[in-house]
């Protein structure tokens, strides 16, 4: 199968809409651009011409192209995905994406991963449909802090109801968290009890494993934080959604929530495809140094860290709302400053 055959046989928006919610404009289509921290869908899939425009950043090309920074994979493994020949030549359109997903980051580590059937590919992508149906039916909630609320938002954080399908039971009557893949499909939820619950409930629960969710893989706020990531080199690490939420409200927006304090080798790999490094920013209590301690001793997969922590026993949402965003983001940039010189950074606890 030529190139010709290979972009007939996988036509643009189709596969876009693998990785993502399409919004009709017209003829065409948008989406999330990938090649940039994009908040509002800015990615023109063109079906006429076969290719996609990004309004906002310029990337562009042709469906290989948009496979590999969906996947943020090479121009090969994309053809590979796309059922093609990995050793046919890439087209210049490619190679213009191919110059714009290069990053001064190391390759992930290659793991062998059973292939996806048809049958599971389209159970996978009828699960995120399923939630993204989902979430369009719950009410939005705000913080209640009138700096985080907008992020909140803008995250689409929503307020569940005693009634829902039965699928979301374990949603139920909680704040919800929509979680995202890197390349924008809504995987699976984090649900918050509400603060008058009984404290037997699970404070956190998140959605079951499946074909299209993997707590394991699980890096809250990558959709959003991916291009901050590779601009920075390196990712801030949270432990709870709230944290990454004040974090990103504060403009540091290169962080993602953890879920708790593991961290596993399959975050560490998906964490591999955007940066180097990390700074561990978990929450300044016994578990959170404790975990921190673990981690620098016995990094999953070798990963690179730096530890730093809020001072008082706080964490990042609870700094922003007691001192402001803008105070939580002065002390990560002095905090920055000292782990710069090769310094783990821990504030005094009392």
């Amino acid at each position: 199968m030529n190139m010709q055959q290979l972009k007939a046989a996988n036509p643009i928006e189709r596969v876009a809409a693998r990785y993502g919610t399409l919004l009709r404009s017209g003829a065409n289509y948008k989406m999330l651009c990938p090649f940039h921290d994009d908040h509002h869908p800015s990615l023109g899939i063109h079906v006429g011409g076969q290719y996609f425009k990004c309004h906002a950043c310029g990337a562009g090309g042709d469906v290989v192209g948009l496979v590999m920074g969906l996947e943020h994979c090479s121009f090969a493994e994309a053809v590979k995905r796309l059922g093609g020949d990995s050793r046919a030549e890439a087209t210049p359109a490619t190679r213009n994406v191919q110059e714009q997903t290069k990053q001064a980051v190391p390759e992930p580590t290659p793991k062998v991963t059973p292939e996806v059937t048809p049958e599971q590919e389209l159970v996978r992508k009828r699960g995120m449909e399923a939630n993204v149906c989902f979430l369009s039916s719950l009410v939005p909630c705000a913080s209640g802090h009138t700096e985080l609320s907008a992020t909140w938002l803008d995250f689409g954080v929503a307020q569940a109801t005693v009634f829902v399908p039965d699928d979301y039971r374990y949603l139920r009557n909680r704040i919800v968290f929509p979680i995202y893949n890197a390349a924008g499909g809504l995987t699976g939820f984090g649900g918050r009890r509400p603060m008058a619950a009984s404290e037997e409930e699970p404070k956190y629960v998140n959605s079951p494993n499946s074909l299209w969710f993997d707590k394991s893989r699980m890096l809250y706020g990558i959709h959003r934080a991916a291009e901050a990531i590779r601009r920075e080199g390196f990712a801030y690490l949270t432990e709870g959604y709230k944290d990454t939420l004040a974090m990103h409200a504060g403009g540091l927006t290169n962080t993602v929530a953890l879920g708790g304090t593991a961290f596993t080798e399959g975050q560490a790999e998906v964490l591999r495809g955007f940066c180097g490094r990390a700074v561990l920013l978990l929450d300044n209590d016994p578990a959170g140094r404790s975990a921190t301690e673990r981690l620098l001793a016995q990094p999953p997969g070798g990963y690179p860290w730096t530890a730093c922590c809020c001072p008082r026993r706080r964490m990042p949402t609870s700094c922003s709302a007691g001192w402001g965003v803008m105070a939580l983001t002065g002390i990560c940039n002095c905090l920055r400053k000292r782990w710069g010189k090769g310094r783990n950074v821990c504030w005094p606890s009392a």
